[in-house]
């Protein structure tokens, strides 16, 4: 989930710990246990590099909070503008995920770590920047798309399966009244639009680029 409000949550205390996933600093964690922390560190630190070659690098310092309560029955969130993503616990991800999405195959630590996947990627995509008053159909997009990207062969099978997007799917067909409506429809539909593009991770280096846009202007 993408959120445009800065400072909702407020800032953490300035002694909060943080665990450094990499030397460089690049990634911090912090508010789990530390088991929890590392486990963070080691999804992040094998997504980043599959998400680089699909043209989303990492730029700039980014802080994972893990929380163990979000609004809206939000399983992730990422602050935009803030370089700051909060997501729940494995436990309270578990016990609030919708069963009835095209996902509910995953068991509940391999859902978690597409979670943290999927914010991933909304940092990534907010460090470029947006010419209308919002990009969140292409920030959705590419994190669905990263988020389906991360599962095994199986996995991405079965929730393709489940999310049954027949034909051919074009970028009109990527609205803010699905994504609003019915987000686990979008996501099936963001990762059909993806998987049928001859060179998916160049489509999103474009987006990255500025070169396609999903947004419009709206009244």
């Amino acid at each position: 989930m993408l959120t445009a409000l800065p400072g909702l949550f407020g800032m953490l205390p300035v002694d909060a710990h943080a665990l450094d996933c990499f030397a460089d600093g690049r990634v911090s964690v912090t508010g789990g246990e530390p088991t929890l922390e590392r486990h963070v560190c080691d999804v992040v630190g094998a997504a980043l590099p599959v998400l680089a070659a699909c043209n989303l690098p990492l730029s700039k310092p980014l802080t994972i909070d893990v929380v163990d309560d979000l609004p809206g029955g939000c399983v992730g969130m990422y602050h935009c503008g803030e370089d700051r993503i909060e997501i729940l616990t494995p436990e309270d991800t578990a016990a609030v995920r919708n069963a009835d999405t095209p996902f509910r195959d995953l068991d509940d630590a391999a859902f978690h770590d597409s979670v943290i996947v999927h914010e991933l990627a909304h940092a990534l995509h907010d460090q470029v920047p947006c010419p209308l008053d919002s990009c969140i159909i292409s920030a959705e997009y590419v994190a669905y798309a990263m988020q389906i990207r991360s599962l095994t062969p199986d996995a991405i099978v079965a929730f393709e399966a489940r999310g049954a997007v027949a034909g051919p799917v074009s970028r009109e067909d990527l609205t803010l009244m699905m994504l609003f409506m019915a987000p686990h429809r979008f996501s099936a539909t963001a990762w059909a639009h993806f998987s049928q593009r001859p060179d998916g991770c160049g489509y999103i280096g474009q987006i990255m680029s500025g070169a396609i846009l999903l947004d419009s202007e709206r009244p």
